[in-house]
């Protein structure tokens, strides 16, 4: 499975590849620090799966998920949020912007290892 990580924070970033590295997805996982930049490398190259923050700097996670989705040119990955956001209107409008699943920040190793599961 590859896997893209969108985290504009170093420390949640690690934690993320730490976990997936625990359950053994370690080569196919590459790192975007924005939306923007995220967009651009998924219309590049096809991934399986995407943690997706919400709150970046350049381009959020909202807008990410709106352009890539919108994509025809990309090959649809799944996409859950990773957000410390967790008002009923923001997992709402996660859904709304094209997320498949939503994961609570601080992030929890077995409800990811759930997540990933379930997608792989």
């Amino acid at each position: 499975m590859k896997i893209l990580i969108v985290e504009d924070h170093p420390a949640n970033r690690l934690l993320v590849v730490k976990i997936l590295g625990q359950i053994g997805f370690t080569a196919d996982v590459e790192v975007a620090v924005n939306g923007l930049e995220a967009v651009k490398i998924v219309s590049k190259s096809p991934y399986d799966l995407i943690f997706m923050d919400l709150q970046m700097p350049a381009m959020d996670g909202y807008e990410a998920m709106r352009k890539i989705r919108s994509n025809d040119a990309i090959i649809q990955p799944r996409i859950i949020v990773v957000s410390a956001n967790v008002q009923p209107e923001n997992i709402s409008n996660s859904y709304s912007a094209g997320a498949d699943g939503f994961l609570p920040k601080p992030i929890d190793r077995e409800a990811m290892v759930g997540i990933v599961n379930a997608l792989s």
